[in-house]
């Protein structure tokens, strides 16, 4: 009879039946530590809100018509020249830049006048041609300056990008010509 058991044994890999019995329970224990789960996920307060604009049957998109407000080529070409340094176009395409610049309308604003206000929603970014206007955002209770603007910068953007309000109040220092874009 060990000459039998002996040859199952080796049969079964030189283990005998009691072994393979043990090894096989070390294997459940092994798949059970394998099961764990992930501890569960750490509440953060509220999730930040989404937003989107609105469609369905009362919003349909509707073909679109640029606004195209004559101006003269010496006057395309340099709002052309300030929109060429401008990070969100300067790499339009010669085509979408024409209807740019045909959109725009020329603004003047007198020295202390507000162009925008922190707060507001925005439906209009501007393009500085003359003039220093000056960014001002509440901290701390007061409106400080947090950038002096030159001819050829670019404000406004974000409110029309990310559909957010105004981030900053901009007053006229000086004088200010602009141009207009809107939504």
């Amino acid at each position: 009879q060990e000459f039998v058991e002996g040859a199952v044994t080796a049969a079964k890999g030189g283990k005998s039946s009691k072994e393979d019995e043990d090894e096989s329970e070390e294997e459940d224990d092994d798949d059970d530590a394998a099961e764990e789960l992930p501890p569960p996920p750490v509440k953060r307060g509220p999730r930040a809100s989404v937003s989107a604009e609105a469609y369905g049957a009362w919003n349909k998109v509707k073909e679109f018509t640029p606004p195209q407000h004559a101006k003269s080529d010496e006057v395309a070409d340099k709002i052309r020249g300030i929109l060429s340094n401008s990070f969100m176009f300067s790499n339009l395409d010669p085509k979408d830049m024409t209807v740019v610049i045909l959109a725009m309308v020329q603004k003047t604003f007198p020295a202390g006048s507000r162009i925008i206000t922190e707060g507001d929603d925005g439906e209009h970014l501007y393009v500085i041609e003359k003039g220093s206007p000056v960014c001002k955002k509440l901290i701390e209770g007061e409106n400080k300056v947090v950038k002096t603007c030159q001819p050829g910068d670019v404000f406004g953007e974000l409110a029309l990008l990310y559909n957010n309000p105004r981030a900053a109040t901009v007053e006229a220092v000086d004088e200010c010509l602009a141009w207009e874009l809107d939504r």
